[in-house]
Parts: C-alpha cells; sequence; structure tokens
C-alpha cells in the first residue's frame, strides 16, 4: 500500500492506517483448501518496523500514524478445518462465544510512526497530530 499512500499524501491529505491481523492465518490455495497455517512473528513484521521510523515529512509513502493490531482468535482444530469455508463457518459460527483477545507475542522497538496494540494511544496521537496542524 505503499504507492496508495504516497497518492494520497501527495495530494495533501493526512493519511493514518489501521492494520489488524490475526496472530494465526491460513494459507490457501486456488481450490481454496488450507495449504498450510502461519503464526505471525517479529520476523513477519520487520518491514513494519522499518516503515515505523520513517520522517512521515519527508516520506509520503509512510502513513502518518499506523496502527498495527494483532488478533488472536480462539482456537481451531486444523486437522478439521480444512478450507476456507469450514474456517469461515467455523468463526461465524463462534461470534456470539468468541473472545477475542489482542496478542501478546509481538513485541518490539517501533518508531514514532506506528502504535503497536493499542488503539486508545493510537487515537491519541492522532488528534494530538491534528490539533498541532
Amino acid at each position: 500500500m505503499l504507492g496508495e499512500t504516497a497518492n494520497i499524501r501527495t495530494n495533501k491529505k493526512e493519511y493514518f492506517q489501521i492494520l489488524i491481523l490475526p496472530e494465526e492465518m491460513p494459507y490457501y490455495n486456488k481450490k481454496g483448501e488450507i495449504t498450510k497455517w502461519e503464526k505471525i512473528t517479529n520476523h513477519n513484521i520487520a518491514k513494519y518496523v522499518v516503515l515505523s521510523g520513517d520522517d512521515t515529512e519527508r516520506y509520503l509513502h509512510t502513513p502518518v500514524k499506523t496502527l498495527l493490531s494483532i488478533i488472536k482468535f480462539p482456537k481451531c482444530d486444523h486437522g478439521e478445518i480444512t478450507t476456507k469455508s469450514k474456517y469461515r463457518n467455523y468463526y461465524l459460527s463462534q461470534t456470539r462465544n468468541a473472545i477475542i483477545q489482542i496478542s501478546t507475542g509481538i513485541s518490539g522497538s517501533f518508531g514514532n510512526a506506528l502504535v503497536l496494540n493499542d488503539y486508545e494511544m493510537f487515537i491519541k496521537k492522532i488528534v494530538h497530530y491534528l490539533k498541532s496542524i
């Protein structure tokens, strides 16, 4: 989304991004079958660590602020949940009883442009930024 961000920001528009990712996610083939499960690690989000340190006044491909929320869904049986439709149906059937939590598996040193797993802080930083312009 670097190009889209740059297009918006070069037109003198402030741009903020919220990215919500599941802690563990399936990968599908063209038939909708789950081929593997992957858990987000610090390595997976390394590009966001790099972007978070960018000078957002100088580099217009970087959002002014980004909220990266990594959420933890209730566990599912990988042996039973083998397709995209089974995955979708399983979690849709769990919506009333499911407890979705913020993941604690990711940590690190992020720059000023990124807030990890803290919506309230993200909003405070946006408000502060907007009041300053």
